[in-house]
């Protein structure tokens, strides 16, 4: 009896072998499948890492643009004050050129009114020669202090 117990086990056995082969034909399939899926994964997992580390480096490029902007904005800034001072050097320049310029115009006209005083000195320094005494004397003294105004005016320019 135990035998044939023994017999009747090994007969459900063989009749659950081609469930149980389907089953392992499944377990199997299915793990392949989850291999595929778990290989998917890890290609999707190493591209999110591969942007995670590329987004790194375009945030660093980016904190690096942007010291680079900071950067150029003061060497701007600081070149927008240069040129304001050289653009106020340029108008005190220019103010000191027509002083100059002035000055020349006016230092002309005085040597030209000098010029013309000292021809009249001269004419009146013949006309005294050929006069005599106390009025040649005091024409002389006016000429001298004429002469000596004129000079005392030139020596300001």
């Amino acid at each position: 009896q135990q035998l044939q117990d023994q017999i009747d086990d090994m007969e459900a056995k063989l009749n659950d072998l081609p469930e149980l082969t389907n089953r392992a034909t499944n377990a199997d399939q299915e793990v392949s499948k989850l291999k595929k899926l778990a290989n998917e994964r890890a290609k999707e997992a190493d591209a999110l890492r591969s942007k995670a580390s590329d987004a790194e480096n375009l945030q660093l490029e980016v904190q690096d643009a942007q010291e680079r902007i900071e950067n150029l904005r003061k060497e701007n800034d600081d070149l927008r004050k240069k040129l304001f001072e050289n653009q106020q050097l340029k108008s005190k320049i220019n103010e000191l050129e027509n002083t100059v310029k002035l000055v020349d115009e006016a230092r002309e006209r005085m040597e030209k009114n000098y010029d013309d005083k000292s021809r009249e000195a001269e004419d009146l320094r013949l006309k005294i020669a050929s006069l005599t005494g106390s009025e040649a004397e005091m024409r002389m003294k006016m000429e001298n202090e004429y002469k000596k105004t004129m000079d005392d005016q030139m020596g300001e320019l």
